[in-house]
């Protein structure tokens, strides 16, 4: 008998752990997730343009590489489906309680251990607690004054009310961070009148996000060894340019021109 360990979140974070726990011979582990589809993030965020604004051959477990991505930065649609078929591939759905949500957790030293409590009451024991929550699921609507006044529909991307119909409406979107890069061109050609409201510009790049052609897919699935160089590449480009933002003052004034 293992340790009893609970996972708390079925996202990325979670469901990474629950295979290292399998590898490592335990057994003894369930994922809670608060809603009722494993995805954390990409669960929750489903609104118009939703995608990974990472490369693929990147935001994705090296030991669960896919090749068939039909773009560097995928949809949230396929992103969901991988983090889906990782977790059956694993064999992990039947250790995720869906519609199960955490609300309180105390440790007690006398018997070196954790007590669970869910939204619906149930207490549950743990040896060990993994916290693979996130950060992006619960939304932080600020206290503009008047939004209580308001009488048309207001909801935030996280939480995205597909009732309410937007075409030919006046929408305004508030922000302008990488969500609304994303939802902002998604709604330009629908709505009646667009207004973006922005507190600070960001600076932003030229978005190359073409579909790859059926060449370029058949050279991943075929070309032994191309998807680790890729994966490789991607990474010490990203860190370069990172660097180069964060770093090197010359580097940043020259990208912003």
């Amino acid at each position: 008998m293992g340790p009893r360990v609970a996972i708390v979140g079925a996202g990325f974070g979670g469901i990474a752990t629950a295979i290292a726990l399998r590898r490592a011979g335990v057994e003894t582990f369930t994922l809670y997730e608060r809603a009722p589809s494993l995805g954390g993030v990409w669960w929750h965020n489903d609104y118009p343009g939703s995608a990974c604004d990472i490369p693929s051959a990147l935001y994705s477990y090296s030991y669960a590489q896919r090749r068939d991505w039909s773009r560097p930065c995928p949809s949230r649609d396929e992103v969901l489906a991988y983090l889906r078929d990782v977790a059956d591939r694993h064999g992990l759905n039947e250790r995720i309680r869906l519609n199960c949500e955490i609300v309180e957790a105390r440790f007690a030293p006398s018997r070196c251990g954790w007590t669970l409590r869910t939204g619906g009451g149930e207490t549950i024991e743990a040896d060990v607690v993994v916290l693979g929550t996130g950060q992006l699921s619960r939304p932080v609507v600020p206290d503009v004054p008047g939004r209580d006044r308001f009488e048309g529909a207001q909801f935030h991307t996280a939480e995205w009310d597909h009732d309410v119909p937007l075409d030919g409406r006046r929408v305004t979107v508030v922000g302008t961070g990488a969500t609304a890069i994303q939802v902002v061109p998604q709604l330009a050609g629908r709505v009646a009148r667009l207004d973006v409201v922005q507190r600070t510009a960001p600076w932003i790049l030229p978005r190359q996000n073409e579909d790859y052609s059926p060449r370029v897919l058949r050279m991943i699935e075929r070309v032994p060894g191309l998807q680790a160089l890729r994966r490789q590449f991607l990474r010490a480009f990203g860190v370069a340019v990172t660097a180069g933002l964060t770093v090197s003052p010359r580097s940043r004034t020259r990208r912003r021109r």
